[in-house]
């Protein structure tokens, strides 16, 4: 049985290992592609993320439908911070919990896919910005004490 590597030690050693320079200057590069590229990217990823949303809304005990919006709002995530749009990656963090809870509650995952659609605007302001933020903490740490 062949087990794969386990850690990046592992995996930069053996007959077809990478200097880890090597690897480093791809993984800079593919990060400016994503920054480059990411105001083309994001628009259609969040229709994306409303679009599994308002199906898991319909469907809200369906695993399938929680896992694809659970993985869009990953990817939009990483996306957002390698991007250099932390806040953005905070809110999605957030609106992955909300998805991911056993039962599901439809008013904050509404919630958090407006304050996504608002924070997506680069140019929001740094005081909108903390304003949303602890509107909806406050509103999702209400529903948790429920």
């Amino acid at each position: 049985m062949i087990s794969r590597p386990q850690t990046l030690r592992q995996k930069v050693r053996g007959p077809n290992a990478r200097p880890i320079a090597t690897l480093v200057t791809q993984g800079d590069r593919a990060a400016g592609r994503v920054q480059s590229q990411f105001g083309d990217f994001l628009p259609g990823r969040l229709n994306e993320l409303r679009h599994a949303a308002d199906s898991l809304l319909g469907h809200p005990g369906d695993a399938a439908r929680r896992h694809a919006v659970v993985f869009i709002a990953q990817d939009l995530r990483s996306s957002s911070v390698t991007a250099g749009r932390p806040r953005l990656g905070a809110i999605l963090a957030s609106l992955e919990d909300a998805a991911g809870k056993d039962v599901l509650d439809a008013e904050i995952l509404r919630l958090h896919l407006d304050v996504v659609a608002l924070v997506s605007n680069p140019g929001l302001p740094e005081s909108d910005y903390r304003r949303l933020t602890a509107d909806l903490a406050r509103a999702v740490a209400h529903r948790d004490k429920a």
